[in-house]
């Protein structure tokens, strides 16, 4: 990630999945980040960041985990990212599902919690609510201050074509957004899928403007039997507000691997790439 002004932030990230039994599941993780905020020194610096997720599914309808991160090294004005939650998975009844995290840490509490209602094979209807931590880090900072309300429905139209709609809706504060998405999914057989989403949203910004945001994206993922999955996505947004600093045109690509070596082993890769520009800067 870089810009014009000289901002600058470098990041990376290791994950291991490893299933101790049929019962226990261990996740380990680290993390680097490396940044650099002209004029903001607490902004400025480096950490490595290590994470564990312990997940115990012995219960017919209910999966249970906690999970751990701490930061291993740091150097500059960054500060720790230390952090500690728990969460579950449960099938409350034959249509009815709740899952739900919470942590908190160094940068504030975290969670996210859905209730999934399922009438049929083909159609389910959900409602959730999303808090991230506070972003103090880098370049972007959650818009949702006290987190965000999710409602959607997803519905299988035949055995190759889907559809879903969303919207989500920050609660009040000085920066607030609300967004409106709807896709299709077409599965002409086993191995291939290809999806379309678009969305539209309203941000309202307190100290910098209000401005819409309107979006395209399609996306393509193959699976085979020998537990291989790849995906690739493409992105192009634009936003339009009061004044030229918030008109932007922003490309995003992302593209992940997964690979079930063996019953215990997975390996797992992604990459997410960004371009954006604005009559002010780019990135």
């Amino acid at each position: 990630f870089n810009t014009d002004a000289g901002e600058r932030k470098d990041s990376a990230e290791v994950n291991l999945i490893v299933d101790v039994n049929p019962d226990w599941q261990l996740g380990l993780g680290i993390e680097f980040l490396d940044q650099v905020v002209p004029g903001d020194p607490s902004r400025t610096g480096s950490r490595t960041d290590g994470a564990l997720r312990l997940s115990y599914r012995g219960f017919s309808d209910l999966e249970i985990f906690a999970f751990g991160q701490a930061t291993l090294a740091r150097s500059g004005g960054l500060s720790n990212n230390n952090r500690l939650g728990a969460g579950f998975d449960a099938q409350v009844s034959e249509k009815l599902s709740a899952s739900g995290a919470y942590s908190d840490g160094d940068l504030g509490p975290a969670g996210a919690f859905r209730l999934t209602y399922t009438p049929t094979a083909d159609d389910s209807y959900y409602i959730g609510y999303d808090l991230e931590a506070t972003d103090v880090t880098g370049a972007t900072t959650s818009t949702a201050e006290n987190g965000t309300v999710v409602a959607g429905a997803r519905t299988r139209l035949n055995d190759q074509f889907s559809s879903f709609a969303e919207s989500r809706g920050d609660l009040p504060a000085a920066r607030q957004a609300s967004t409106n998405a709807l896709g299709a999914n077409y599965t002409p057989n086993a191995r291939w899928s290809y999806g379309a989403t678009y969305e539209t949203g309203t941000v309202r910004d307190e100290t910098s403007g209000d401005f819409n945001r309107d979006a395209i994206s399609g996306s393509i993922a193959y699976a085979n039997e020998d537990f291989r999955t790849a995906s690739l996505r493409l992105e192009y947004r634009t936003e339009d507000g009061d004044g030229i600093a918030q008109d932007r045109t922003t490309w995003g690509l992302t593209a992940g691997y997964s690979n079930k070596v063996n019953r215990d082993w997975r390996f797992l890769a992604s990459l997410d790439a960004l371009y954006s520009d604005s009559a002010e800067s780019a990135f």
